[in-house]
């Protein structure tokens, strides 16, 4: 799942995976720390960690961390959230970014990744 607000320019893309995709003994800090390596690497790429991975409020029960991030792009200084999130079926990345200037003036980012739900079958 992806958004895309065209007035402040603000994205946000959900990706989630399936816990049988993982070993068995997979935690979320397990997770945390290989998708937030591959993160770093490739979206991110020279980007400036603002706050690691930090423990947050549950979102909607699930326990969650999460990082900000500042970064380049196309020549825009950006400001990112990633949220990673457990759930009993799977994990799941919630990366939201924006023009720094918008975060600064008004930060929704956080609030609007309080609002997810894992997809009922």
């Amino acid at each position: 799942m992806s958004a895309f607000n065209m007035l402040k320019a603000s994205f946000l893309v959900v990706l989630s995976k399936d816990k049988s995709n993982y070993p068995e003994d997979t935690t979320l800090d397990v997770f945390v720390m290989v998708a937030k390596s591959i993160l770093i690497e490739n979206m991110f790429s020279g980007g400036k960690i603002v706050t690691d991975i930090v423990s947050v409020e549950n979102i909607n029960g699930y326990p969650a961390k999460q990082m900000e991030v500042e970064f380049n792009y196309e020549g825009e200084e950006c400001f990112g959230v990633v949220t990673f999130l457990e759930t009993p079926k799977g994990y799941h990345q919630l990366i939201g970014w924006m023009p720094l200037k918008d975060y600064l003036e008004n930060n929704t980012l956080k609030e609007i990744m309080t609002c997810f739900k894992e997809k009922k079958p």
